[in-house]
């Protein structure tokens, strides 16, 4: 995806957020690696990627002052097991963001990838810190 070239996920949060009233969007992602295939993902962790991407999230939510989050990141959480161990930095940055997701909750309890949620979803309350407690436990 490109910015004048959006990929199918993309034109769907840019969807979204059109239907939603918000005037524009930044996609994160929660590993800093382009990969269409999620079995693409490094192996293990890259720390110094993880770092500089940490870094980026905090300066682009200090800049925006960003007020909320759509947790989207579907199962795919659960292709590297340092996704779900990196997904607490990530939720510390935006600790006073208001988070949210569309749709239902997966049957594993993780929110829906855009890709794979019908039109007439509707916006829910995401509660993030009993999210990564729950991830935390299992």
């Amino acid at each position: 995806a490109e910015p004048n070239k959006l990929d199918p996920t993309l034109r769907l949060v840019k969807g979204w957020a059109n239907r939603l009233g918000y005037d524009g969007w930044i996609m994160l992602n929660l590993y800093p690696q382009r990969a269409t295939n999620p079995n693409d993902l490094h192996e293990g962790c890259r720390i110094p990627l993880m770092e500089q991407n940490l870094r980026h999230w905090n300066i682009i939510f200090h800049k925006y002052n960003w007020v909320t989050v759509w947790a989207a990141w579907g199962t795919l959480i659960e292709k590297r097991c340092y996704l779900k161990g990196w997904l607490e930095n990530y939720a510390n940055i935006v600790d006073e963001c208001r988070w949210i997701t569309i749709g239902k909750l997966s049957n594993a309890g993780h929110p829906h990838h855009p890709l794979y949620l019908p039109r007439t979803s509707e916006v829910a309350p995401f509660n993030i810190n009993a999210y990564l407690e729950k991830l935390n436990n299992n």
